[in-house]
């Protein structure tokens, strides 16, 4: 999980078949506890386009967990449905706690509901957000107890993610719980509804979507964004390209403008118009109707001419961050007194190829900077004795730390003054309660990439 490597291969698959090859390796682990595992399969389901490997994963890890925490003799249900997308945003539980995570924006109707409830031990409520977090782990003596409280469940949440679904959990203490996912409905008829499955869940923060009827002209593209470590999908239809934002997550755009159907300055309005979940995607115009003050009056990031030329658009990818300098070996110091924290983060960077570097406190990590030079700072603000505060305040005011690009994780909810006393001094700012793999990586790489262009 914590790398990343996930791709999507969606493959036309039969419902009932998906669930008996998940059930079959349960039925044994659950019958030596006397658990009875019921299952309810709404009838008549047709064929759908998913990713069947990953779906009996997330099959197999909901139901694990729950006869993991059933008691012997308890009970496990299966229920798989077909729902609507308003069934999913009105989605609620007849239980104390219940926590949806957020379902992405989009054209998606209908999805496949699956839903695995216990009778166990249940979650409590204070416990319940952290199921999900890479940076928190359930109470230490249930770990002990249950052979690791909530593994699988960061896996389950990425893997349906990676559909452009999402996940749900309600939960009665003493009384058991139910975890629901939900997985975009693409018809196994429809080409269309299936996205390109090459690029990996690891790419989303280096994804970039060529919008380019012209099979000559993306190809030309293609190659100028793959030369510079970019994973490139490629629609030929600005309306493909809303389709499959539905599920994916692109870095960069670059668009043509003379497209068939919707045209490219539609869409381009369309992506950027106010509460727009797109509206923070920057994007390249590459076309021969290219309207420089059109395109920046409608929010473009860079409007070139076609056929754009290899310098330019590296130039373009340069300045949003997406394009670190050939042969850069990037050193990234991580400050944070909490061991785990560090680990996770650690795996993040070594995935994209940085060398990590480790401070176990503030203080430390002020000698590290200083010492070692590093090209970027990952640092955390709560931190015993020398805080994160207190070591962006002494970078700033030493000659040879103070331009060091700083990305601050932190535990803290920072509240109005915490922000105005790192403005201007911290390159970016997430927390951990909301941590999201896909913008830290982003982050990153427009920190390293512009700190090697000053």
């Amino acid at each position: 999980v914590e790398a990343g490597k996930m791709a999507l291969n969606l493959e036309c698959t039969q419902v009932a078949t998906l669930l008996e090859n998940s059930l079959s390796v349960i039925r044994e682990k659950a019958a030596a506890h006397r658990i009875a595992v019921a299952q309810v399969v709404e009838e008549g389901l047709p064929p759908i386009a998913l990713d069947p490997r990953k779906t009996k994963q997330i099959i197999y890890n909901l139901l694990s967990n729950a006869v993991k925490f059933a008691p012997d003799g308890g009970q496990v249900n299966l229920r798989i449905r077909r729902a609507s997308r308003g069934d999913v945003e009105i989605w609620s539980a007849d239980r104390p706690y219940a926590m949806r995570q957020p379902l992405p924006p989009g054209a998606w109707r209908e999805f496949l509901e699956i839903a695995v409830a216990d009778t166990g031990i249940g979650i409590k409520p204070e416990d319940a957000p952290r199921l999900f977090q890479p940076f928190s782990q359930l109470d230490s003596s249930l770990s002990r107890r249950y052979e690791g409280t909530g593994l699988g469940l960061l896996l389950v949440m990425k893997m349906a993610q990676l559909h452009g679904g999402t996940v749900a959990v309600a939960s009665t203490p003493g009384e058991g719980s139910c975890f629901t996912v939900w997985l975009p409905w693409r018809p196994a008829t429809t080409d269309a509804a299936a996205p390109p499955v090459a690029a990996t869940a690891s790419a989303e923060s280096h994804l970039a979507l060529v919008v380019e009827d012209d099979d000559a002209a993306a190809e030309v593209v293609r190659v100028q964004l793959e030369t510079q470590g970019l994973c490139v999908l490629r629609v030929a239809s600005a309306e493909a390209a809303l389709e499959l934002m539905n599920s994916r997550h692109p870095a960069v755009i670059v668009l043509d403008i003379m497209l068939p159907g919707m045209d490219g300055w539609d869409f381009l309005a369309h992506c950027k118009a106010a509460g727009s979940a797109w509206a923070e995607v920057p994007i390249v115009i590459v076309s021969v109707a290219a309207d420089h003050q059109r395109g920046f009056s409608l929010g473009a990031a860079y409007v070139l001419q076609k056929p754009a030329r290899r310098e330019e658009m590296i130039g373009a990818l340069r300045h949003l961050g997406l394009c670190p300098p050939a042969g850069c070996d990037c050193r990234v110091l991580i400050v944070d007194d909490d061991p785990k924290a560090v680990d996770v983060l650690a795996a993040y960077l070594s995935e994209s190829g940085c060398t990590v570097l480790r401070a176990y406190g503030g203080r430390e990590g002020i000698e590290m900077a200083g010492r070692e030079s590093p090209d970027l700072l990952v640092l955390d603000l709560i931190m015993p004795k020398v805080s994160g505060f207190d070591v962006v305040e002494a970078l700033r005011g030493k000659p040879e730390t103070a331009a060091m690009p700083i990305i601050v994780v932190t535990a803290k909810t920072l509240n109005i003054a915490d922000r105005a006393q790192l403005n201007g001094y911290v390159t970016a700012i997430m927390e951990k309660a909301s941590f999201n793999h896909g913008r830290f990586a982003a982050e990153v790489r427009r920190a390293l990439a512009r700190s090697a262009s000053q």
